[in-house]
């Protein structure tokens, strides 16, 4: 699980998604699709634009977050 730095976002999964949660409203916002086994680790950039993912699959991706929901 990651947190961005202004702790309105949540990163987390336990399948092969990464799901991006609004922390206030308790609703998840974005579904991430692209590792093809279970995601393990996901961190926010320190600015909060950019989220790395990590899996089981052997990959690490890098998502341009677009929106500041």
């Amino acid at each position: 699980m990651g947190r961005a730095a202004d702790a309105a976002r949540l990163g987390a999964s336990f399948d092969s998604t990464v799901r991006l949660w609004d922390v206030e409203r308790g609703v998840c916002i974005h579904t991430l699709t692209k590792h093809q086994e279970p995601v393990y680790s996901v961190a926010f950039s320190p600015d909060g634009k950019y989220l790395a993912s990590g899996s089981f699959d052997k990959c690490v991706h890098i998502w341009k977050l677009r929106c500041a929901c």
